[in-house]
């Protein structure tokens, strides 16, 4: 079961990427710088989410605070790329 979690969330997750940097955030006049400082950008936060959500489970590797703050920041993120979205097609109209 949670092996079936795990890769949920990952496909979620790579899909929340995808389209936050392609799509969301990604600037007409110069698309190539953009989406190089995005991926910049979520390369970090690759790098850095497993450090902190793996101190979240230091002294209990069985916790479930890792996957509930997992869960909530992709859920966080999916409402900020989905603001930036609306916006961006308000704007287009």
């Amino acid at each position: 079961g949670a092996m079936v979690v795990l890769a949920v969330m990952g496909v979620s997750v790579s899909a929340l990427f995808f389209h936050g940097v392609y799509y969301a955030n990604a600037d007409p006049d110069s698309p190539g710088k953009s989406v190089g400082t995005n991926e910049a950008i979520i390369g970090t936060g690759n790098m850095l989410g497993p450090v902190g959500l793996g101190a979240l489970a230091w002294t209990n590797a069985a916790s479930a605070l890792p996957y509930r703050v997992g869960g909530l920041a992709a859920l966080a993120a999916g409402a900020i790329v989905l603001t930036l979205w609306l916006k961006r097609r308000k704007m287009a109209a």
